[in-house]
């Protein structure tokens, strides 16, 4: 029986896999016994060591560690606690062959592969993103301050679009240890398809500002106002006392034709306030980095992040109650765009329900 359930956990993890557990079981009653674990991979013999692993027995079955199961066999376990509204948790198992990381950085810190590259104009009904996607593995941990773009390079080795940084799910990239991996994500600017494309990877600089690619519909009755660019704000609607509050601001391109190029820096003002009577009380200022750079067409947008400490001006702590995070508007800046870049234009960012977001302080 032992060998049976291990070898279905083996098939498990050599297929990869991610398994629904659920959130909430019976409690059982179980015997735990401290075990030498001996696997065989590849004709090689590999025990658990000195290291000592609870094997649990219940109704003469033996369950064994998942995690010490999977990095024996080179594979990774990620467990995901069930979100709010979900029943069940989720474990991740993720299993590569080295043979099909044909793309790494020059660093040496990951190794890319099973590389899909899909291409859209525009976005439609079955195709929402340009978007490249694939299995990552982590060689070394990514620093601090660091994260990871690709490239899509044309024929002649050209760099024609650079995407958004990668994404994994329920996970940063800094999160990743030397020898785990996962599924990843990634959009770029959308385009038509490129002949003869190649994929590469580096590893770059945080920025204040990031590049990502929304779809949706932003505008109209309760939307973005402005054109042709917009801006907007959001952050967790209730946050416990005392946790750090952390307060997006994004810049979309709303246009569908023109890529604009930001000349002149513009930083945006962001008001806390709390309703006291019938008028709002300043409570805190934070002001963003300033933007400079590419905003792309068809909702392009550049982010940022400021964190809202629950302090106010003085430095004292905030009570708890409703708060609302706003940006002050109108706001303008200058640019040009790529199809006309001798003639410049004066962009106005202006006020909208998408400007302001309530926060409330549990």
């Amino acid at each position: 029986m032992k060998r049976f359930i291990i070898g279905l956990i083996s098939g498990l993890v050599l297929s990869g896999a991610t398994v629904a557990v659920a959130a909430v079981s019976n409690e059982v009653k179980a015997i735990l016994f401290p075990t030498s674990l001996h696997f065989y991979v590849d004709g090689k013999d590999s025990n658990s060591g000195t290291e000592e692993v609870n094997v649990l027995n219940y109704g003469n079955r033996l369950y064994v560690p998942l995690r010490v199961f999977t990095e024996k066999l080179g594979a990774s376990v990620d467990y995901h606690a069930p979100e709010p509204g979900e029943t069940y948790a989720s474990v991740d198992i993720f299993k590569v062959d080295e043979r099909d990381l044909l793309v790494h950085d020059t660093a040496g810190y990951i190794g890319i592969g099973h590389v899909a590259v899909q291409f859209t104009d525009l976005p439609t009904a079955e195709v929402n993103f340009s978007n490249i996607t694939g299995v990552v593995k982590f060689y070394k941990p990514i620093p601090q301050g660091k994260q990871v773009v690709l490239d899509l390079l044309n024929k002649d080795n050209q760099v024609v679009a650079v995407t958004e940084p990668i994404k994994l799910r329920n996970h940063d990239v800094n999160d990743l240890e030397a020898g785990e991996g996962l599924t990843f994500e990634a959009n770029f600017p959308y385009m038509a398809p490129v002949e003869g494309y190649q994929v590469q990877a580096r590893i770059v600089n945080k920025t204040p500002w990031t590049y990502q690619q929304v779809y949706g519909n932003i505008t109209g009755a309760g939307g973005m106002m402005g054109y042709p660019l917009g801006i907007g704000i959001g952050s967790e609607h209730e946050v416990k006392k005392g946790q750090p509050v952390e307060i997006r601001v994004n810049v979309l391109n709303l246009t569908e034709k023109d890529t604009i190029v930001l000349s002149q820096p513009v930083s945006f003002e962001i008001q806390v306030t709390k309703r006291v009577g019938d008028s709002n009380q300043l409570i805190r200022t934070l002001q963003t980095a300033g933007l400079t750079g590419t905003i792309y067409r068809y909702q392009g947008a550049a982010f940022t992040r400021l964190i809202w400490d629950q302090l106010d001006e003085s430095g004292k702590a905030v009570p708890a109650g409703e708060y609302l995070a706003s940006i002050v508007l109108p706001k303008k800046t200058v640019g040009v765009t790529i199809k006309d870049p001798n003639t410049k234009h004066e962009y106005t960012f202006e006020q909208s329900m998408q400007t302001q977001f309530p926060i409330v302080i549990q």
